[in-house]
């Protein structure tokens, strides 16, 4: 299914084919700068295009014990990866 199908996450229908390409670089970059540019210029062809206008976003939140290392807050999506966690040394 498309994403601006009926049922998509697509809802403001925005997409070409440079869009698209920058998204799919996105999903595939290495780099934290290489993902931010990209991220930088999608929000400038969304403020260009003013298909929709956010009014706020919600920060995710998570609380952790602080026994565990190597947690990290997925940029894109919502929650953790547990899979990522890993024991502190105990002092």
């Amino acid at each position: 299914m498309e994403a601006s199908a009926i049922g998509g996450f697509n809802y403001s229908g925005f997409g070409n084919q440079e869009s698209d390409s920058i998204i799919n670089a996105i999903n595939i970059a290495q780099s934290n700068e290489d993902k931010r540019s990209g991220l930088l210029r999608l929000q400038e062809m969304l403020h260009e295009e003013k298909t929709m206008l956010f009014l706020y976003f919600e920060k995710s939140r998570i609380a952790v014990n602080k026994r565990f290392k190597n947690v990290h807050e997925p940029i894109f999506t919502s929650g953790y990866d547990v899979t990522q966690f890993q024991l502190a040394e105990q002092n």
